[in-house]
Order: structure tokens, then sequence, then C-alpha cells
């Protein structure tokens, strides 16, 4: 590393207006408005907010001014005299209206209610039914005051509901059933730790990412286009030299961006402009804070290469902001891993970059200082940012480094911009299938995001890019017939791959569970029981392997098969399309089968095969849940068969089959 050079580096990034903005001077105006509403959150959430709320009944309502009198307490409730309250409520001078609505003659009252659970209370519950009155609660969803207002009104009526129970009972002489009592035995700053440490992780990969981007982006990428680079190439320093010294250049500008952020955290909170929701020293003591900061640092190192690796692969600095836009997206999302329920920091999560200290960081704040995972979190930002800086001097000691390739020109230059627009493309489609769904009632259902994700992202999307870009389907695409021994093998693969896909979930339950509220909502969602089984069939099984397939072992596959090797590129395929299956704990095994979906796509230069599997495994996955068939019970040693058998007929694919063209797994002669 050169000295002088990392001196040169250092005094142009700090006179970078750009880097000063982005680094310093924005997080300084944007730390405490994130710090008010994390505040205003939290007290929402804990219904800790000291509103007094106004209130107006329906007249007429017999019988509802005893009870706003006696259930609903005049500290947090004002009723208002209204002649027309709904007209009030919807101007907005009225957080909540209440009415009674008259008993209806055949519901049965309560003691009769008691007596169908218990029939021996006969005695003591002798009445004949006169019915119950409703009460209702009129609020506006679309104004937060009028929903707090809902909420406590709601809570503050059930309990004086189960007090008249409770009263009544204790007249009759009857004890009925036990008492609950719930004490939350956490403490406030383990509270505050769960609630806001994994923003605060989050906020502090964000202001690495988006303070060291342009420093690291410019420094290669936007130097190689302006020519300097070229210049600096033909002195006495090697590249090896010049690579390590902006990655030292960028990395001490991220970390001077960690520390800065710390200090201006620090700042705020120590002279009262900001209330910080946790404690001010760490449970830990310095050795909490020490790890913290060490953490942090980490993060540092690892973006910066990250960055630096991004701007090594690309021509221009145009391109590699657009390379870094799919990079921010995924690293952002890593980044709120603490926000998913049931991950611990003794899982998997550990050992990917910027998600274990998401999880590690609420866990510290709370007290619990776990030092081998500490240690293991360390030693996996350090060894990727290790392997990064390693591909970038690779990358710049390369001969064709700084150009000296033919002209790219026609089609060649068309497939060269289809290529580099494809994984940002794919970052967007992933955005919109996180932001759409859950935002239309109409996609709410198992038939509205089965047509909207398969037919509007994975179909219709990508082939408006191949029509943009002037790609070939019958290239992009390629649907031909294989040997017929290959459709027999990938027929085995299909219960092979869903064995071996269990028996990874398996492995993988102690290390990344799978919640159980995220599986119910699975389960409700799909609606086994109502929903028609050729519905199933379709939306699950059919679809997914056509549209699926033709997105991701399709248009990714060859937008990337010039850029990586065919296993490494049957990697990031993978990859990609195991974190489009939105649910965390889903990605390891999804990714997994979508690997081997790309080695059969690699290694025949088709994507029926794929099909045929991708189809064959989902389906094979309704049948299973249809007729109660549980994967999961059998003994491990069939998982571990499966998987043996499972990579033997893989690899007899690969020997078979004719490869992809334009990789160098193609073999003979291809149209």
């Amino acid at each position: 590393m050169s000295k002088v050079l990392l001196r040169y580096e250092l005094l142009a990034l700090l006179r970078d207006t750009r880097t000063i903005f982005l680094s310093v001077l924005l997080p300084i105006v944007l730390l405490p408005i994130l710090l008010y509403t994390l505040n205003r959150f939290g007290q929402r959430v804990g219904g800790q907010f000291d509103d007094v709320y106004n209130i107006g009944r329906v007249i007429p309502s017999p019988g509802l001014d005893v009870i706003v009198d006696d259930a609903l307490s005049p500290r947090t409730f004002r009723e208002m005299q209204v002649e027309d309250g709904q007209a009030m409520l919807k101007e907005g001078h009225l957080d909540l209206l209440i009415k009674v609505l008259p008993p209806k003659e055949k519901e049965p009252e309560l003691a009769e209610d008691i007596l169908k659970m218990y029939p021996g209370f006969a005695p003591l519950l002798s009445q004949k039914p006169k019915g119950r009155p409703t009460l209702e609660l009129l609020y506006r969803s679309d104004k937060e005051r009028s929903v707090r207002a809902y909420v406590q009104a709601s809570r503050d009526l059930h309990q004086f509901r189960d007090a008249l129970l409770a009263e009544y009972l204790r007249r009759q002489n009857v004890s009925l059933g036990v008492r609950i009592r719930a004490e939350d035995v956490s403490t406030p700053q383990q509270r505050a730790a769960h609630q806001y440490g994994p923003a605060l992780s989050a906020f502090m990969v964000l202001m690495l990412l988006g303070g060291g981007s342009v420093a690291a982006l410019d420094s290669l990428a936007g130097e190689r286009e302006r020519g300097t680079l070229s210049t600096l190439f033909v002195s006495s320093i090697s590249r090896r030299e010049i690579a390590l010294s902006k990655f030292a250049a960028v990395a001490l500008i991220s970390v001077a961006v960690a520390l800065i952020q710390i200090l201006n955290l620090g700042a705020y909170v120590f002279f009262g402009f900001v209330k910080w929701p946790l404690n001010a020293a760490l449970p830990a003591g310095i050795g909490g804070l020490m790890v913290l900061l060490t953490l942090f640092t980490v993060e540092a190192i690892f973006t910066a290469s990250l960055l630096l690796y991004i701007s090594a692969r690309s021509s221009s600095f145009k391109e590699a902001q657009l390379f870094f836009f799919p990079t921010f997206l995924v690293a952002f999302a890593l980044s709120l891993s603490g926000l998913m329920p049931a991950l611990v920091s003794r899982s998997v999560v550990s050992l990917i970059p910027l998600s274990g200290p998401g999880v590690f960081i609420p866990e510290l704040l709370s007290g619990r200082l776990d030092l081998p995972v500490f240690f293991l979190q360390v030693a996996v930002h350090l060894g990727f940012a290790y392997l990064l800086l390693r591909s970038t001097l690779e990358r710049m000691e390369r001969e064709d480094f700084l150009g000296g390739q033919a002209p790219v020109f026609g089609k060649a230059l068309l497939f060269e911009h289809f290529s580099q627009r494809t994984l940002p493309f794919f970052a967007l489609l992933c955005a919109a299938l996180f932001v759409i769904p859950s935002n239309f009632e109409a996609l709410a259902s198992l038939q509205g995001q089965g047509l909207f994700n398969q037919l509007i992202l994975f179909l219709l999307a990508p082939y408006l890019l191949l029509k943009y870009y002037g790609q070939s389907l019958k290239d992009v695409v390629p649907f031909k017939m294989v040997d017929l021994r290959i459709l027999l093998i990938c027929l085995l693969l299909i219960p092979l791959g869903q064995l071996a896909a269990t028996g990874l979930s398996h492995l993988l339950g102690p290390l990344l569970p799978a919640p159980v509220k995220a599986l119910e909502m699975m389960m409700e969602l799909l609606d086994i029981e109502n929903t028609p089984a050729w519905q199933l069939y379709l939306l699950i099984g059919v679809m997914p392997g056509i549209c699926e397939e033709f997105a991701f072992r399709g248009v990714l596959l060859h937008s990337l098969h010039k850029r990586f090797s065919p296993w490494m590129l049957a990697f990031v395929v993978a990859l990609v399309f195991g974190f489009f299956h939105v649910n965390f704990f889903r990605v390891m095994p999804t990714a997994y089968l979508g690997f081997i979906m790309a080695l059969l796509t690699l290694s025949t230069g088709s994507v029926l095969p794929a099909m045929m599997v991708h189809i064959g495994n989902n389906s094979l996955a309704v049948w299973a849940m249809k007729n109660s068939v549980d994967f999961e019970g059998m003994p491990e040693y069939v998982y571990f068969l499966s998987f043996l058998a499972q990579i033997a007929l893989v690899y007899a694919v690969m020997k078979l089959g004719k490869g992809y063209p334009g990789t160098r797994w193609a073999r003979g002669k291809t149209k």
C-alpha cells in the first residue's frame, strides 16, 4: 500500500462535497427526525400517549350514560354534546362516536350462554332470555387519534364487561373458571432495545452505504471513465498497491462516517435535544460500547470492500450507480433482520454479513453480550471483505481492465445494455413484490397474488424488458426437447428434490427457525380446505413452474451467462430466486432448489427440464398438504440419501446434456 497515494485519495475524498454532504451533514439533519419518529412509534405501540379524546353519544341510546360514566375514565375521554355525531366524526371534531343498538329477540342472554357451557349451573341461572344490547363504536381508521381512542375505549369497555360478569357471578355465589394474571418480566431497557435496536443497525448500514458510495464508485469506475486511472497505472506504483490504497481510503472514510454518526447521536442525547429511548450507558458497560464500535467498524470495512468491488466491475460511474441500486436494496433488507420474528443471534443469520448485527445489537443493548457470536460476526464480515477485495485485485490485474477490447455495436451492444440492466430490473421487481400486494386488498388472496406475481411480475414485465432491448425470445428462453433419459431423470428429481429441501429445512431449523405466525399466515393464505384443488395446482404448481422459470432460469440466467462461470451463474440466479420468496426462513431451501434447476438449464441448454422439476415439486407439495402427508417425519438418513441421489442424477444430466450456448459447458454445434 502506498502511503503517498493513500494520502492523496483521502484529501481528494475530503474535498468531495458530495461525500461531506451525504456522510456528515445529511445524517445530522436526519438523525433527530428518525429518533423522534421512533419515540412516537414506541409510544403508540406501548399505549403511552397522554391525549384526551373527544367522544360523543348518539341520542337516544338508553343506558349509555351509565356505561360511559362507569367504564370510561374522564381523564382520558371528554364527552361533547353533539347533534350530528357522524358529521362531526367525519370532520374530525370527534375522535369516537358511541351508540347502543336495541337487543335482538333471538339472541340469548348471558345466563343462557353459561348454561350451554356448564349445564350444572342450571339451578343458579334460571332466567328468561331477554337478549343483550349491542354497543357500537364508530371511529376513523385514517386518523391516528381516532384509532387510539377506539383501542383505549374498547379495552376499557371489555374490562367493564368482565367486571360486570364477575359481580354477577359473585352475587350468584358462583366461582367460574380460573383467574389469569399476566406480568411482563422484561425490563424497560430490554423492551426498548428490542424496539429500537434493529433501527440503529439499519441506520448505520444506510449511512455507510450512502456515505461510502460516492467515494468508492468514483475511485475506480469514475477515474477509469475520466482516464486518470490509466495515468496512475503506468506509474511505478503496482496495481496491487493502488487497489489497497483505494480500499484503505474508502474504508477509513466509512469508519470515520460510522464514528461521526455515533458521536453525532451522543451529542444530541447529551445536550438533551433528543430523548434517547435506551439508557445512556450500555448494560454491558465499556465492554459493550467497544463491542458496538467494533461491529460498526467491521461493517464499514465490509461495505467499503463491497462498494469498491462494484466500482471495479463497472466501466463508468453511471454503470456503477446502476449496480449500486440493487446492492443497496439487498444490503438494507439484510440489515433489517432484527425485525424478523423468532430470529436469534445464535443462528445461521450470524453467518450473513449485515444481517448478524441486526439481531445481535438488540440483544447487546438489552444486556446480553454473547462473545462467541460477536467474534463469529466479526470473522464473517472480515472474511467476506477479504474475498471481495481479492476479487477486486484480480480484476484490476487483468490486462483488459482499462479497456482495449473491440468496440461493441449492433446486437452485441444491445445485449450488453440488457445484461447491465437486468439485475437492477429484478431488484425493482422484488420491491414491487414486497410493496404492491400488501397495499391492495384485491391482491391479498391466493388468487390475487398468484395472478399478479406470476403473470405480471414474472411473465409480462421480463417479456417487456426483452422487447425493449431487442432480445430474441427463442435465445433468451430456450424451450427445446432434450434427451429422453434426461426427462426420466427429471421425474426422479421431483420427489428427491422435495425430500432434500425438506431435509435442509430440518437441518437449518435450529439455526433459522420458521416463525409460527408466518406459517399460520401462509396456511391462511393457501386456505387448503376452501380452495378448489384445481386452483391450488394451477396457482401453486403450474403457473410458478412456467412463469418463474421464464423469469429466472430464462431472462435472468441468459442476461448474466457471459459475466459469470456456470457454477457461479447458477449460484447467483439461485440466490436471487431465493430472496424473491419473501419469508427469510424460506430463502435457503428455495435457493437450493433454484440452484438445482439452474444447473439443469445450464447442462441442457433448455428451460424444459427446470420447468418440469419446478411444476412437479410444487404440485407434489400441494398434494402432500391436501392429503396430510408430512415429509418432516422421516428418518434423517432418508434426507441424506435423497441428497446424495439428487447430486448423482444432476451429475448424470450434466454428462448427457449439450450445455448452455455461450458458456464453457456448451458442447457440439449449437444453433
